[in-house]
């Protein structure tokens, strides 16, 4: 393809692309170092058009001093922090797996239902990982009252051994960051954030608990308890429609499971956990043998997306630093491009005490993942660990086999196309659908809806929304500018 040319940030050598949402694009990186060391990772790179915002950036730097003084096994880790050629990039810990939010889906459409033991085992990992999170110090042993403030099944990450992973910190509140949000404005996944989020209230951990409790719920129900067609209807849901007792959807989950969800997502925060080691408690016991079953459900049902993940990794661990086509035009678009106001990223973290450096020498469970980012106000739907195809340049798509497309396509030499073609760079889609809707872009699936700032080829493109439940499907055809936002919408009830 026109216009690929290895990039190498740091010791990180950029490969596949495996998911984009919220502020930032995760792609495969292959880190190397001496005597041919080597070892995958997850590199999130913040959007271009973002790259600039001051207040876009300082959330992801925010995000990077919070998550690399984490360390546990129920968190996903960060490993290191750059700038370079004007890419702000993060790396972190690889998860083979997919988030909760796709395998509560792949279980619904098999017919099946995650049991107690799995469901316990989920909610006591979160648990742990959040109680981590919300005892976090800082330098000087002062607590950073940390709030993850959108825990919900998009952001918890389930890999194919049973291990839970907390991911993308990236609304988290702390007391030490300045913050930008404006009174009144909501941050969040509407139908996880708890009455006083929705209200844009102050909040603390218990915002969280509520978050776990209703992903719980949604996890044992297959379905998000408060999603209503609009924001507003789900809003009013939260602050008015009680939440029926899990048990009376699924008896079979009667007792403390229930019960456990029950208080964690009580509307008035008083009546909730006060820390998430409670909720903890309040579950059912779990063991290792949950975790294997979870597991292997995992591979069971979610075997395309393990696989198409597995063969990323493994393109990304021989290739090294060759990107797809959409890394090329943002490469050719941002060349030069300098954020002197944030180039010393790396060494300012370092310098805070944030042991960056002893980060990356400890080696993470050797694990696969993609965390996704889905951040707030617009949640991109492509979950983390969940592959997502780069979308070909028109150029490209249009010379390779309609059977082939998706598949490994040799560069083609570099006179064989113009280089204006390249010059128009990428656009923007925003999609939408009610109530929900699996989305593709000339037959490449990018997603579940919401999805915001999604970069694509400029040109003519086919938008397919699907809805499994509805059964109803819409085929848009649009014309996306170079630089331009695009915004979908349809109607699938």
């Amino acid at each position: 393809m026109a216009g690929v040319r290895n990039l190498q940030l740091g010791r990180y050598a950029l490969g596949e692309r495996i998911a984009t949402g919220g502020m930032g694009e995760v792609y495969l990186a292959r880190q190397e170092s001496l005597g041919n060391f080597e070892k995958l990772v997850a590199m999130k790179l913040l959007l271009p058009h973002l790259a600039e915002d001051p207040d876009a950036v300082e959330g992801f730097l925010a995000e990077a001093r919070l998550q690399a003084r984490m360390s546990h096994p129920n968190v996903v880790q960060i490993f290191d922090v750059g700038e370079q050629e004007g890419y702000l990039w993060l790396a972190m810990e690889l998860v083979r797996g997919v988030a909760l939010s796709r395998l509560v889906k792949a279980v619904a459409a098999a017919g099946e239902r995650l049991d107690a033991r799995e469901l316990a085992w989920i909610g006591r990992s979160l648990c742990e990982g959040l109680h981590h999170a919300h005892e976090l110090t800082g330098p000087g042993g002062e607590r950073l009252e940390v709030v993850h403030r959108d825990v919900t099944p998009h952001n918890v990450l389930i890999s194919v051994n049973g291990e839970v992973k907390l991911a993308d910190f990236g609304i988290a509140k702390a007391s030490s960051r300045r913050s930008t949000t404006q009174a009144g404005v909501i941050k969040g996944k509407f139908e996880y954030m708890p009455p006083e989020q929705a209200r844009g209230e102050a909040v603390d951990r218990r915002a969280d608990i509520f978050g776990a409790g209703v992903t719980l719920y949604a996890a044992g129900a297959l379905e998000s308890p408060f999603r209503r067609a609009t924001d507003a209807q789900t809003l009013a849901a939260i602050e008015r429609e009680p939440l029926p007792p899990l048990a009376q959807l699924r008896p079979d989950l009667a007792g403390a499971l229930s019960d456990a969800i029950a208080r964690a997502t009580e509307t008035d925060v008083s009546k909730r956990m006060g820390t998430a080691r409670e909720l903890r408690d309040a579950l059912p016991q779990a063991d290792l043998l949950a975790a294997e079953a979870l597991g292997a459900r995992v591979q069971r049902l979610c075997a395309p997306a393990i696989e198409a993940l597995d063969v990323k990794t493994e393109a990304t661990r021989h290739r090294g630093g060759s990107t797809s086509a959409g890394t090329a035009e943002l490469t050719g678009a941002r060349a030069g491009r300098r954020l002197w106001p944030w180039g010393g990223a790396a060494l300012a973290l370092a310098a805070a005490g944030l042991a960056v450096t002893a980060a990356v020498r400890r080696a993470p469970s050797p694990v696969a993942n993609a965390p996704a980012p889905q951040p707030a106000e617009v949640r991109a739907a492509p979950e983390p660990g969940v592959p997502v195809k780069p979308l070909p340049t028109p150029a490209a798509a249009a010379e390779a086999p309609a059977a082939s497309r998706g598949a490994e396509v040799e560069p083609a030499p570099a006179a064989s196309k113009p280089a204006a073609a390249h010059k128009k760079g990428p656009g923007r889609i925003t999609v939408d659908a009610v109530p929900w809707a699996t989305v593709f872009v000339d037959g490449r699936e990018i997603g579940v809806t919401p999805i915001a700032d999604y970069l694509v080829p400029s040109g003519s493109l086919t938008v397919e929304l699907k809805n499994v439940k509805t059964r109803r499907t819409v085929t848009k055809r649009v014309t996306v500018a170079p630089g331009k936002a695009t915004i979908v919408k349809a109607d699938l009830r």
